[in-house]
């Protein structure tokens, strides 16, 4: 299963300037949480992904990309995507897709 992640304002328009949001997911037992995408934003605007609460991957500045290959893939069961923008600058924004894979 899997879906898509986009910022505030969609995946056609920018993310707003100032905003802070975060998705939280707690993962099934013998689940995994995979991620990859695309990040266009300012320098001081990030992703940051949290493998339960220790963060893993920050991405800021243009086109910043998580390709499929080298996809960020859950250790734990508790994962959080968080996107903050400073209220400067802002461009693309964010558009991942996460996938829940069976652990094996």
């Amino acid at each position: 299963m899997s879906m898509k992640v986009y910022d505030s304002n969609g995946a056609d328009n920018g993310y707003e300037n100032g905003c802070s949001g975060s998705l939280r997911f707690n993962l099934p037992e013998g689940y995994k949480m995979r991620v990859y995408g695309t990040v266009d934003s300012e320098s001081c605007d990030y992703l940051r992904i949290y493998d339960d609460e220790v963060e893993k991957v920050v991405k800021s500045g243009r086109s910043q990309s998580i390709s499929a290959e080298e996809a960020f893939i859950s250790t734990g069961r508790r994962v959080r995507l968080l996107f903050t923008s400073d209220g400067g600058v802002t461009y693309n924004g964010v558009d991942l897709t996460v996938e829940f894979i069976r652990d094996e």
